[in-house]
C-alpha cells in the first residue's frame, strides 16, 4: 500500500480511517463490517470506488484542501446520524429520516423501549399499567402480541427488537446486510451424443 501524503493525516479527525485506494477487497469487507468511515484517497490515474455506502468517501490524492474538508465533514455527519437513537414522539417513531407511525395500543412500550435504546427494557416494566384507562398490567399474551408487532414496525427503518433471556428486551440498529455474493456462472452441461466419431 502507497504511503498517504501528510496533510490528509493532519485535516481528518481520529475517528475517519484514511484508506490508500485500490486497497484489497477482504480489508474493504472488514472496515464496513464495523461500520468504519473511511475516506479513501485515490491515486493519480486509478479508477475511484464507484460502490460507495453511507460511511464512505473518496477524493483524489491531489484533491483540494477545500474539497477534502467538506468530504471529511459529510462523514463525520453519517456518523452522527448512525449513532443517533430514535425519537418517539406524537404516536411516531423517527430514526435516520424514516418515520413510521406506531397504533396507540404500543405507544408506551414503544415510548420505553426508545427511551433506553441500546439498553435492556426489563420485562415486569413493560408489563406495567398503561395508564390509558384502568392502569391493569397487561397480560403475558398480550405484551407478546405488541411486542411482535414493534418489531415489524420498527425493522423497515433499520432498528432491530432482540429478546434477552431473563431480563427482557432490547432495541438497537440492526446490523447492516451484507452484500449479495455475486452468482456463479452455470457450468457447462455436455450433451450426450454430442460427440461424433470420425470415421
Amino acid at each position: 500500500m502507497r504511503p498517504l501524503p501528510p496533510q490528509f493525516a493532519a485535516a481528518a479527525p481520529p475517528e475517519i480511517e484514511l484508506c490508500s485506494w485500490p486497497m484489497p477487497a477482504t480489508q474493504r469487507a472488514a472496515l464496513r463490517a464495523r461500520g468504519a468511515l473511511c475516506l479513501y484517497i485515490v491515486q493519480v490515474g486509478d479508477v475511484p470506488p464507484d460502490d460507495l455506502d453511507a460511511n464512505e468517501e473518496w477524493v483524489r490524492v491531489d484533491a483540494d484542501p477545500i474539497e477534502v474538508h467538506w468530504r471529511i465533514r459529510r462523514l463525520q455527519a453519517a456518523g452522527q446520524e448512525a449513532n443517533a437513537a430514535p425519537e418517539f414522539r406524537d404516536g411516531c417513531v423517527f430514526y435516520r429520516g424514516a418515520t413510521v407511525v406506531v397504533p396507540p395500543s404500543c405507544e408506551r412500550i414503544t415510548a420505553l423501549l426508545c427511551e433506553q435504546f441500546d439498553n435492556v427494557v426489563a420485562r415486569p416494566l413493560l408489563l406495567a399499567g398503561d395508564g390509558d384507562g384502568d392502569g391493569d398490567e397487561l397480560s403475558c399474551a398480550t405484551l407478546n402480541t405488541r411486542l411482535h408487532r414493534i418489531r415489524h414496525l420498527l425493522e423497515p427503518i433499520g432498528l432491530r427488537l432482540t429478546s434477552v433471556r431473563a431480563r427482557g428486551y432490547l432495541l438497537q440498529a440492526a446490523e447492516p446486510a451484507p452484500a449479495p455474493a455475486a452468482p456463479r456462472p452455470p457450468a457447462a452441461r455436455r450433451r450426450r451424443g454430442a460427440a461424433t466419431r470420425r470415421r
